[in-house]
């Protein structure tokens, strides 16, 4: 399933700093009744230069491969106290390195990376130029991998039943306006309010490199756009449809925003 995605939300009351968050609505194609469905990718399917793809991927824990992760990887697993998170954790960077190996065209096993200076993993040797970037996140039984030929993205997934204490983690991760409207919901709209804003943040923090080095609450969604201490960082943000129990957004930079680019949606057998 191919659509035309955009930032947009609003972004024409906020004047010309918000247009590249705005040009892509012109072009954007209908998805609605449509975002839930993730197809498998068809079998001649290539990441075109320019486009995103993001992969579903559905956590089998009873189906334990670990044959070709790298030793990191396997120590980070060994760190997990329980054995449904650590298998979970085996799950999730399999299938991040079987769509690597889909997109890349090399091997799983063969797959290196390289750690930034706040531990975002990157994907060394893969062929695929500059603007290539990959980025995982798991939440519960379920997986997100965003590919890009377009430039840096960051993907994030959040379950609704995780969330905890929402009063707590309202103090911990909302900007001051944040808070003032989350105080302002119906009791009932709050959970899926926070998963939302949670996820569509985390997906900016993973987008910039600086994961939870730089504090959350610092971080502010202006309908799309991206802000940090309250200025532009160049970044708007989507939301993926990935069913009423969890929330998902992808991040990515405005000037591909302001593209009529390309967005696939694919399922992981």
């Amino acid at each position: 399933m191919r659509a035309a995605e955009d930032c947009a939300n609003g972004a024409e009351e906020r004047g010309s700093d918000a247009e590249d968050c705005a040009n892509a609505k012109a072009a954007r194609s209908s998805v609605a009744g449509a975002a839930a469905r993730w197809p498998l990718a068809p079998s001649g399917w290539s990441l075109a230069p320019g486009a995103i793809a993001v992969w579903r991927v559905e956590l089998d824990p009873g189906a334990l491969d670990d044959a070709t992760l790298d030793a990191d990887e396997r120590g980070r697993a060994v760190r997990f106290h329980r054995e449904l998170d650590r298998r979970r954790f085996v799950a999730a960077h399999a299938g991040f390195r079987r769509v690597l190996a889909r997109v890349s065209g090399r091997a799983a096993g063969a797959l290196c990376f390289e750690l930034g200076p706040h531990g975002r993993p990157a994907v060394v040797e893969h062929g695929l130029g500059a603007e290539f970037d990959a980025n995982l996140a798991h939440a519960g039984a379920l997986a997100l991998v965003a590919t890009s030929r377009a430039g840096r993205v960051g993907v994030d997934v959040e379950e609704l039943a995780a969330l905890g204490d929402l009063d707590l983690l309202a103090e911990s991760v909302l900007a001051p306006p944040e808070r003032a409207a989350f105080a302002r919901l119906a009791e009932r709209e709050r959970a899926s309010w926070m998963v939302r804003v949670w996820a569509r943040k985390e997906a900016v923090l993973k987008a910039l490199g600086t994961g939870l080095s730089l504090a959350p609450e610092r971080v502010r969604l202006d309908g799309d756009r991206a802000l940090v201490d309250g200025k532009d960082v160049g970044h708007c943000v989507l939301d993926l449809d990935v069913g009423a129990e969890r929330a998902a957004a992808l991040a990515l930079t405005e000037d591909v925003a302001a593209r009529e680019f390309v967005l696939d949606r694919w399922s992981v057998a």
